[in-house]
């Protein structure tokens, strides 16, 4: 976690941290929304695949919910997009506090 002065020291040294620090976690969670999506297309009603004498399987596990199955009861596609809102609002405060300083 970062301390608020390494945020100021950086930025008196020219460089923006913060905006590294949100382009890492936006990009983290678009990877996963596209893998997940590539997941979705090429898995869906197929056997697992099995590499490495199965050590190592492809299968395709659905949990319309999110942490122990929050969010299961709204449904797919509008489950999906509740959740979504969520994390995007949670990344989005979190980045507005470390611009701020207020980082814990």
């Amino acid at each position: 976690m970062l301390e608020p002065y390494q945020i100021l020291e950086s930025r008196v040294l020219g460089a923006d941290c913060v905006l590294l620090i949100l382009a890492c976690r936006f990009s983290t969670v678009g990877c996963d929304q596209v893998t997940k999506s590539i997941a979705k297309a090429e898995l869906a009603g197929m056997q697992p695949l099995s590499f490495l004498g199965d050590t190592l399987r492809l299968d395709l596990a659905r949990n319309y919910g999110a942490f122990l199955s929050l969010g299961s009861a709204l449904g797919e596609s509008s489950g999906g997009m509740v959740l979504s809102a969520l994390v995007g609002l949670v990344l989005a405060g979190g980045g507005a506090r470390m611009a701020t300083g207020r980082a814990p």
